[in-house]
C-alpha cells in the first residue's frame, strides 16, 4: 500500500483566501443579460424585400435549412427550420442581395418541433424584429431600398 502525500494545510487556506475575492465566473442568466460576443452567430433572419429568388442560399445550406418559394410577381418568402439550422451562416455569406442576415439573439428554445419551422416574413413581422439594413440599388431608378416590408413588393 502507498503512502499518501501529506498536503500542508497553508496551501488549502491560500487557494480559499484567493478565490474569495475574485468574481465569479458563471452568468447569473437570465436574471442579467448574456454578453454575446460582436461576431456571434445566433438566429437567422430573412427579408422577403431585398430578395430576388436566386435560391444560392438554399443551395448551399449544409443541413437543408432554407427553403425559397415564390409567393407573387417578384415576391417570395423563406421557410427556415430553426431546429435543422446550424448557425454556420454560410447562407448570409453567399447571398448577393443581402436578405438574410444572422441575429445575436440566442434564445431559440421551443416546447414544440413545429415551432422551430419559422415563414418569413409573416412571423418575423408579428414579433417586431429589426428591419433589413439598407441595400443600395443597383438601378439608376431611385435611392437604395430599405427591408423589413411585409410580403416583399
Amino acid at each position: 500500500m502507498k503512502k499518501k502525500p501529506f498536503v500542508w494545510p497553508g496551501k488549502i487556506v491560500d487557494l480559499v483566501m484567493t478565490s474569495l475575492f475574485r468574481r465569479p465566473a458563471t452568468v447569473r442568466y437570465p436574471a442579467e443579460p448574456l454578453p454575446m460576443p460582436e461576431r456571434f452567430r445566433g438566429m437567422l433572419l430573412y427579408f422577403a424585400s431585398q430578395c430576388t429568388g436566386c435560391k444560392l442560399c438554399m443551395r448551399d445550406c449544409p443541413a437543408d435549412a432554407i427553403t425559397i418559394r415564390k409567393v407573387g410577381e417578384r415576391r417570395y418568402e423563406a421557410v427556415i427550420d430553426r431546429g435543422r439550422c446550424i448557425m454556420c451562416a454560410q447562407c448570409v455569406d453567399v447571398c448577393l442581395k443581402k436578405a438574410l442576415a444572422i441575429s445575436p439573439n440566442v434564445e431559440l428554445a421551443q416546447t414544440r418541433r413545429d415551432l422551430l419551422r419559422v415563414v418569413f416574413p409573416e412571423k418575423l413581422l408579428d414579433r417586431g424584429e429589426p428591419k433589413a439594413p439598407p441595400v443600395a440599388s443597383n438601378s439608376a431608378d431611385g435611392p437604395a431600398r430599405v427591408g423589413g416590408e411585409g410580403g416583399g413588393s
